[in-house]
């Protein structure tokens, strides 16, 4: 099994189709975060209309995404946090 993360984006992909393997992996997930970062999505040229279906742009979702990962920066999941004594 391949690891998504490791795997380019696609050229394009419908909003109503959105793949597995490109965050958020789900189309309702997807749906909310087109809605709610609808204006930013345009900026990055990632958002566009093909008829009566939103399509988002491979290329510009990937300078969507880079805007945000200064957000996460210093995010730390539970296995990766250093305990008091010093193990991981």
């Amino acid at each position: 099994m391949s690891n998504p993360r490791a795997s380019p984006l696609p050229h394009s992909w419908l909003v109503a189709d959105w793949p597995a393997s490109v965050t958020p992996n789900r189309t309702s997930a997807a749906k909310h975060l087109v809605r709610t970062h609808r204006t930013e999505l345009i900026e990055c040229g990632a958002l566009c209309r093909v008829g009566r279906n939103l399509t988002i742009i491979g290329e510009g979702y990937a300078r969507f995404l880079a805007r945000k990962l200064g957000r996460v920066e210093g995010y730390e999941i539970a296995p990766n946090r250093v305990t008091p004594d010093g193990a991981a």
